[in-house]
């Protein structure tokens, strides 16, 4: 099983995967930090068995023409905001790559983030298949507990 943590808080990306490393010994636990990253590990995601993926909504903006693209003349907003002053929620672009690929559909996510799920859902309409929420707020042992439940395994 691999655990695939998409955090790009500095703190609480060390806090949660030792949390899960504590829980979860045997287990591989990938730290991607912004939506580039998630974007380029996205295939190897689909050929774990057993994978979840722990997804913050508030990631850094990026694009993969910005980010590779030499000399680009992209210039990215300020860090954190999008056109419209509001923050980004690339995460939700993530979620949504993730389950256009017939691939992606039966992999359990579990939002993980700081908004509401009132917030969420307004974003996604509704959560898709295999999507749980789950505040920033609630006990690490919460987000343990919800892991085992989607995997029916224990460490």
């Amino acid at each position: 099983m691999t655990i695939w943590l998409i955090e790009d808080d500095p703190l609480m990306g060390i806090l949660i995967r030792e949390a899960l490393k504590s829980a979860f010994p045997e287990v591989e636990i990938e730290l991607i930090k912004t939506e580039l990253g998630f974007q380029r590990k996205l295939s190897s995601i689909w050929d774990t068995a057993n994978s979840v993926v722990i997804l913050d909504v508030m990631l850094p903006w990026t694009t993969i023409e910005w980010d590779v693209a030499e000399g680009s003349t992209v210039e990215p907003p300020p860090k954190g905001y999008d056109e419209t002053g509001g923050l980004y929620r690339a995460g939700i672009r993530c979620l949504g790559a993730l389950r256009q690929d017939e691939n992606g559909k039966e992999i359990p996510v579990i939002i993980y983030t700081v908004l509401t799920q009132g917030d969420v859902e307004s974003d996604l309409r509704e959560l898709p298949a295999h999507t749980q929420y789950l505040s920033k707020r609630e006990s690490p042992a919460i987000l343990i507990r919800r892991i085992k439940e989607l995997t029916r395994k224990s460490p």
